[in-house]
């Protein structure tokens, strides 16, 4: 063999050697890491009491940083994440419970696929455990939305979503092909004052999830634009039992309109729970809902605008929408000029046979008619609330003389005059005074 063959070949050797060395030097590293680990652990458990506490009841302590936070965010400076950050211990005990990782807020979906492989990771935590997802703000990026969508599969059952100024809902979410086979609460909301939705796009949400029982639309304004009525396929939609298509407590905010019109191409026949801010459906388009529907409605909240009368709402419309739905308890009315017949409908105890509780809010001037209340109130023997709600109405000292012995021999509620004052009770005070 020549000399440089020779110089070659122990090269080579030399290098084997070193390799091996490495590899040695590398796996006799990480033993002593391990073992510098457990003395940690073990100085942790004698000078620290919180390492001393038993791994059942970290855990109780763990689940009580999150269970008074509505939504989690991925933030090392806030719980789940923050537990993580602690030490070795806490963070296997934080990995081991699931529903440390059931809630998940996400404000503005970053574009980098990194945030959404952390998304994924904290929805692999939850271990099949069903899911709350909230999404905000600027949801741009189709598909890191979709993506993660998609990555929660079977375990959603909560999903939120609130949209601003960016143009039409399916221009900014894939939603096309989505399925929430566990669905059981969808809220959409809307902080624009554009239309961010065409009625199709609500109707195919509810169609993607056929288990949902709760749905909330929150300050929808529909667009038109491109759309044809004709092309929605109607819907019957057998579990939903609640169905809120806008705030009532921002009934008089502008960015609380709604609109009726989803409910055209609905069939809800398990619905017990309805409120709507905007009727923006025609009389027969209602009553033909609630008929063929014909759900067995607990709670109706209606709130009718001025230029609802444009759509033929009125009085004789609400009555007719009333009389098919006979199951009703709860029953919320406000829109001007609704009061005195609402009333006169209701003296009659054979409509709405199972009504314990009515608020009426006229929301325009007027001069209420007490006589109306008293009849309704007397004839109405199983009613258990009643709330007429008037700004500048008092009643004479008979009439409140009425009410008070009403309320106080039949046990019934009675508030009259405006939210926050009872003229009932303000008169009670005088006549102690």
């Amino acid at each position: 063999m020549s000399s440089a063959a020779a110089f070659v070949a122990g090269l080579r050797e030399h290098i084997h050697e070193l390799t091996d060395t490495i590899r040695f030097q590398e796996h006799l590293l990480c033993d002593l890491k391990e073992e510098q680990r457990r003395a940690r652990k073990q100085l942790n458990s004698f000078v620290d009491p919180m390492a001393r506490l038993p791994v059942e009841l970290l855990s109780e302590i763990f689940t009580l940083c999150v269970s008074g936070i509505s939504r989690s965010r991925i933030n090392c400076c806030e719980a789940p994440m923050s537990l993580l950050q602690v030490c070795q211990s806490w963070r296997d005990v934080a990995l081991a419970i699931p529903n440390l990782w059931t809630r998940l807020e996400v404000e503005g979906l970053p574009c980098s696929d990194e945030f959404v492989d952390m998304c994924t990771a904290w929805v692999g935590r939850a271990k099949g455990k069903p899911l709350a997802l909230s999404l905000s703000g600027v949801l741009n990026i189709s598909r890191n939305v979709r993506q993660l969508l998609d990555v929660c599969g079977q375990q959603l059952h909560e999903l939120s979503l609130e949209l601003q100024d960016q143009g039409l809902l399916d221009r900014r979410i894939d939603l096309q092909g989505a399925t929430f086979p566990s669905l059981r609460t969808l809220i959409l909301t809307s902080a624009s004052r554009t239309p961010i939705c065409t009625p199709k796009d609500s109707v195919e949400l509810l169609r993607a999830a056929p288990a949902l029982l709760e749905c909330h639309f929150r300050g929808m304004r529909y667009s038109r634009i491109g759309f044809g009525e004709g092309y929605i396929s109607p819907l019957t939609h057998t579990y939903l039992t609640t169905l809120h298509l806008g705030q009532p407590e921002d009934a008089d905010a502008e960015i609380s309109k709604n609109s009726a019109v989803v409910l055209k191409y609905l069939t809800l026949p398990a619905l017990r729970d309805l409120l709507v801010t905007e009727l923006d459906i025609s009389e027969s388009e209602a009553i033909s809902f609630f008929t063929r529907s014909s759900p067995p409605l607990y709670r109706l909240e209606l709130i009718i605008k001025e230029h609802t009368a444009s759509m033929n709402w009125g009085p004789g419309t609400l009555a007719q929408c009333l009389q098919v739905i006979p199951t009703l308890r709860e029953l919320r009315v406000s829109g001007p000029g609704c009061a005195s017949a609402l009333l006169v409908l209701m003296i009659n105890e054979r409509i709405l046979p199972n009504l314990r509780h009515v608020t009426v809010w006229p929301s325009s001037p007027q001069r209420a008619d007490y006589a109306l209340v008293l009849a309704l109130l007397s004839s109405r023997s199983t009613l258990e609330s009643f709330k007429f709600i008037l700004d500048n109405s008092w009643p004479h000292d008979e009439d409140v003389f009425a009410l008070r012995e009403l309320a106080d021999s039949r046990g019934i509620d009675i508030h009259v005059g405006p939210f926050g004052i009872n003229y009932i009770d303000l008169s009670r005070c005088k006549n102690a005074g």
